[in-house]
């Protein structure tokens, strides 16, 4: 009804048309045709003029204007249209950002690669903190590694190939066994559901992990354990002067309502996962003596609980001697016993 004379829809066209049916309105009213399509279809054509990016296009309609005997004739309208687009401005455009809270990790089973290792660095400065023992590490090449009783032995454990940050490695029991099975016999707990065992009167010292030169610092657990040897229960002999540290652990993502340190002064503790990795040392060997070489580094390692009985031994030799001199001058101070008389 808005065009004189009336048309029909069905005879619009544009340049191209596309068989589809994509160049043909989408919708009308009596006063309305509503078109659709993209700038580079139905036939659209681009072109540059005064700094402007121009898209057009033609529509087309033919339509009867009468019919006689023997001719007809036809008309045929045009409307061609464009859209103009600048080709650079400067425009203000005002942004509001909000924020969302991060997405919950998507968890899934996997293959998890651990290791565990032990420290070897040195302590060169008086009161340095465990973090210089931690600066490097034996290689397989150095196994087995010698140690002397009550020596600190530390131990590393840490998560391979993961960059999740919010990862947290979780070590649940740790034990070491004079075989290199870690099922084998005798055994000896070092940490029980993450704590220190308590039945051992040196207990295993949890260390923390600093930030210092560690991308992941979460994907690390490290303690330190005294050296010590297996020994039989009536004799007391040792039965072989080597010992190897197992760990089984798993990984925790921390939540709102869980966590994932275990609870060592509660009774109540993590519950074990149901997917958990062994790891092993290599052969830690305890030593009698140390060579001469390493006398003086061993001096400053062995821990003072040796020295206090090195002074003790000594004091009871003393006494022991200085008791044996006073019971022998007692003994000649006694007066010797006169002949009765005839």
């Amino acid at each position: 009804d808005a065009t004189m004379p009336r048309i029909s829809l069905d005879s619009i066209h544009m340049l191209e048309n596309d068989p589809s049916g994509h160049c043909a309105s989408v919708g009308s009213t009596a006063s309305f045709a509503i078109y659709q399509f993209t700038v580079g279809s139905c036939g659209t054509r681009m072109k540059e003029e005064s700094g402007f990016v121009i898209y057009e296009n033609m529509m087309s309609s033919v339509y009867e204007v009468g019919i006689g005997p023997i001719t007809w004739i036809n008309y045929e309208g045009q409307l061609k249209f464009q859209c103009r687009y600048s080709g650079s401005a400067v425009e203000a455009l005002v942004v509001e950002v909000n924020t969302v809270p991060p997405p919950p990790p998507v968890s899934q089973n996997g293959p998890l690669r651990v290791e565990l290792r032990l420290a070897n660095g040195q302590c060169t400065t008086k009161g340095c903190s465990d973090e210089a023992m931690h600066t490097s590490y034996y290689s397989e090449a150095d196994y087995p590694v010698t140690k002397v009783l009550r020596e600190p032995v530390y131990v590393e454990v840490q998560i391979l190939e993961r960059t999740d940050p919010n990862l947290i490695l979780v070590l649940d029991h740790c034990w070491a066994t004079s075989n290199p099975e870690p099922m084998s016999l005798p055994q000896w707990e070092l940490l029980l559901n993450g704590c220190p065992y308590k039945d051992d009167h040196h207990l295993t010292t949890m260390l923390a992990v600093g930030h210092l030169g560690l991308q992941y610092p979460s994907h690390y657990k490290r303690f330190v354990v005294k050296m010590f040897t297996f020994v039989d229960q009536s004799s007391l002999v040792p039965l072989q002067k080597r010992i190897f540290i197992h760990c089984t652990m798993s990984v925790c993502h921390p939540s709102t309502t869980e966590s994932c340190e275990p609870s060592c002064g509660n009774r109540t503790n993590l519950k074990d996962s149901e997917e958990t990795v062994v790891v092993s040392s290599g052969e830690v060997i305890l030593l009698s003596h140390l060579p001469v070489s390493e006398a003086n580094l061993a001096d400053k390692e062995v821990p003072q609980i040796l020295d206090y009985g090195l002074w003790a031994a000594g004091a009871l030799t003393v006494f022991g001697v200085c008791g044996l001199v006073v019971a022998v001058l007692i003994q000649r101070a006694k007066p010797r016993p006169q002949p009765a008389p005839v």
